[in-house]
């Protein structure tokens, strides 16, 4: 889609601002990049045709008791029925995107609040978040970190002589139920007290763009 082709609530109205173009940027950043990833929360569209079938991931959040925003087909704003008939024409809610993009071979999930109306994750008498505050925004940390960081770590190697990959910038470990004799660079050498309750080690690294991630492997000693 290009700048011709946004939609008319993304331009100025009696009513609404201009949402601005396309290519508009919130920030200063000047380097190019690729969109690899979309979360959404009980939010719509006008027309789901604007999904197209790239490697885009979507993550969506919504309550399907929503009276602000349709959760599939409806016209928005259900809580002033039938007034809303006069204001918006129907939108395509979060199941009816994800179906979207599924279907078109995307990653797509669809986390559903039961019962929940719009903003689920704020209680609609206290005004205080509650527990989908955690869920939302849990998910959407691991969303973005399978996203930016689709490598997970791995210790191999065994009898004392292990080693991490992929190969991190920076390495920390840690032994319960052993002594570290050596490290370097990506690997460490161990040595296990046979009797302890316990043997595992875990390593925290610092992989590129400032990503750090941490593993843990529980050995099991071979008794003769």
């Amino acid at each position: 889609m290009n700048n011709e082709g946004r939609p008319k609530y993304a331009r100025k109205g009696l009513f609404r601002p201009d949402l601005g173009d396309i290519d508009t940027c919130g920030n200063a950043l000047r380097t190019k990049f690729r969109i690899k990833g979309v979360a959404e929360m009980w939010g719509a569209m006008s027309d789901t045709s604007l999904i197209h079938g790239h490697d885009i991931s979507i993550l969506a959040f919504h309550g399907d008791a929503d009276d602000i925003m349709p959760y599939e087909y409806d016209r928005p704003f259900s809580v002033a029925k039938p007034f809303n008939r006069l204001a918006a024409d129907p939108m395509f809610g979060a199941s009816c995107i994800v179906d979207r993009a599924t279907k078109l071979g995307n990653h797509a999930r669809l986390v559903t609040f039961a019962g929940y109306k719009h903003m689920p994750h704020v209680d609609p008498k206290t005004k205080v978040i509650n527990d989908n505050f955690y869920v939302v925004q849990d998910t959407m940390s691991e969303f973005f970190h399978d996203i930016i960081v689709p490598q997970k770590l791995e210790i191999e190697g065994e009898d004392g002589h292990y080693y991490v990959s992929p190969y991190p910038l920076e390495v920390s470990w840690i032994v319960e139920g052993g002594v570290i004799l050596s490290t370097e660079n990506n690997t460490v050498e161990v040595a296990w007290i046979k009797n302890a309750p316990q043997h595992s080690i875990t390593v925290s690294a610092m992989l590129p763009y400032g990503v750090g991630l941490t593993e843990r492997k529980v050995e099991f000693l071979q008794t003769k």
